[in-house]
């Protein structure tokens, strides 16, 4: 359901939607960004979604809050997503109600950095009483072991 993100046509549709006992993954349309500006405002864009008492959970890309992902350079694009994710889960963990943060994938290319940046940031004691996903496409087949292995790790 794609609903016009304007205050009172947002705040009337969470309105409805939770009177009828629905919680919504609330979730910027626009995917990949072009430029640092524009992965900026999407950043900020869902730091304010978290700082309304009518969203409960958000959902954003890797690729949505940090440009110019390159595998190249792993590490210090993990490390641009690690500083990105830390934005939205302490403004989640600052919220006076409780939020939760998933992360989606966009493609293929965005799943070792997704899962990195996710485990590494979660591994930070700040973040161990945050409610938080991760989306690990089933058809992708790469997604069972790494889902695997990260729970053995946790285990």
């Amino acid at each position: 359901l794609v609903v016009d993100a304007d205050d009172p046509t947002l705040q009337r549709h969470l309105s409805g939607q939770t009177a009828d006992g629905y919680t919504l993954n609330v979730n910027l349309l626009g995917e990949r960004v072009l430029g640092e500006t524009g992965a900026k405002r999407r950043l900020d864009r869902t730091v304010q979604l978290l700082g309304r008492p009518d969203v409960h959970y958000v959902s954003v890309k890797i690729s949505s809050i940090a440009s110019q992902l390159n595998l190249w350079a792993f590490e210090a694009s993990v490390e641009r997503i690690c500083e990105r994710l830390r934005v939205l889960y302490d403004a989640a963990l600052d919220s006076p109600s409780p939020k939760f943060v998933n992360l989606d994938m966009e493609e293929y290319a965005d799943l070792a950095l997704t899962v990195t940046a996710f485990t590494k940031v979660l591994d930070e004691d700040r973040y161990q009483g945050l409610t938080a996903g991760i989306v690990l496409q089933a058809y992708l087949p790469d997604s069972f072991e790494i889902g695997r292995a990260s729970c053995r790790e946790r285990v």
